[in-house]
C-alpha cells in the first residue's frame, strides 16, 4: 500500500502531467467552464476508476495502454465546456472544442480519447458503428466507452452541483456492482441521474450497477 500511495503521489509531481493539467485548466478557463463543478466530478470519476479497477471489475486488458486516469480526469474537466457554444447540445460541441484547442503535450490518440469521453458523457451509447468512431482501433474504443462510462456516474453524481457527495465506496458484492456513497446533503437529485446514467457501465460489467447512500456526514447509516 505504501508503494502505491508513493507511486500516485510521483505521478501527481510528474511536471510533464503538471503541464498537461495546466493546459487543460487553462482551456477550461476560456471556455468559462463551471470549474467547481469539473473539479469534483473529475475527483468522483478517479475515485471510482481506481476502485472499479481495485476490484477488477473493469477489464484493463481490452484498453489502450497509456495513462487512463488522466485522460478521464481531462474529459471531466472538459466534458462541459461545450456550453460556451450551446447547452442543448453541449456534449457535441464540447468534442469539436476539445479537437481543435491547441492543448500541448497531448499524442493524437488521446486527444481522440478525452474528446470522445466528453461527448458521451451523456445521451445514448450509440455502439462501435457511429460515425464518431469511424477510425478508431478497437482498444481505443473499448476505452472510451470505460471511461465515458464513469464519466456518467460521475456527473450524475454532483446533478445538483452543490458537491453533496463527498466520497465513493465501491462495494465487494457480486453479481451486481454495490456503489456506496457519503454524502453531505440528501442525495435523492444525485442518486436518480447517476442510476440512470450507470447503463453503460452496467453493460460494461455485465451487472446491474446499485447506488446508495452508505454514510451521512461521517455518521454511518443505519439501514444499509
Amino acid at each position: 500500500m505504501t508503494e502505491l500511495v508513493s507511486l500516485t503521489v510521483a505521478r501527481r509531481r510528474d511536471p510533464a502531467r503538471l503541464a498537461r493539467r495546466a493546459t487543460v485548466l487553462a482551456f477550461g478557463r476560456e471556455c468559462n467552464y463551471h470549474a467547481g463543478h469539473a473539479a469534483q466530478v473529475a475527483r468522483l470519476a478517479q475515485t471510482l476508476h481506481r476502485q472499479l479497477v481495485a476490484a477488477d471489475r473493469i477489464n484493463t486488458k481490452t484498453l489502450r495502454p497509456g495513462p487512463i486516469g488522466e485522460w478521464l480526469e481531462y474529459a471531466a474537466l472538459l466534458h462541459d465546456v461545450g456550453y460556451i457554444v450551446d447547452a442543448k447540445k453541449h456534449h457535441r460541441h464540447a468534442e469539436r472544442l476539445i479537437r481543435e484547442a491547441s492543448l500541448s503535450g497531448f499524442l493524437r490518440h488521446e486527444i481522440e480519447i478525452i474528446a470522445l469521453t466528453a461527448r458521451f458523457h451523456r445521451k445514448r451509447w450509440p455502439g462501435p458503428d457511429h460515425k464518431a468512431f469511424t477510425g478508431l482501433g478497437r482498444a481505443d474504443y473499448e476505452t472510451v466507452k470505460t471511461l465515458a462510462a464513469i464519466l456518467r456516474v460521475a456527473d450524475g453524481l454532483d446533478r445538483t452541483h452543490r458537491h453533496v457527495v463527498r466520497n465513493i465506496v465501491v462495494g465487494q458484492t457480486e453479481p451486481q456492482l454495490e456503489i456506496g456513497i457519503v454524502v453531505a446533503d440528501v442525495p435523492d437529485f444525485e442518486i436518480q441521474a447517476a442510476t440512470k446514467k450507470a447503463d453503460i457501465l452496467g453493460e460494461l460489467i455485465g451487472a446491474r450497477v446499485d447506488i446508495r447512500p452508505l454514510a451521512f456526514d461521517g455518521q454511518l447509516l443505519r439501514d444499509r
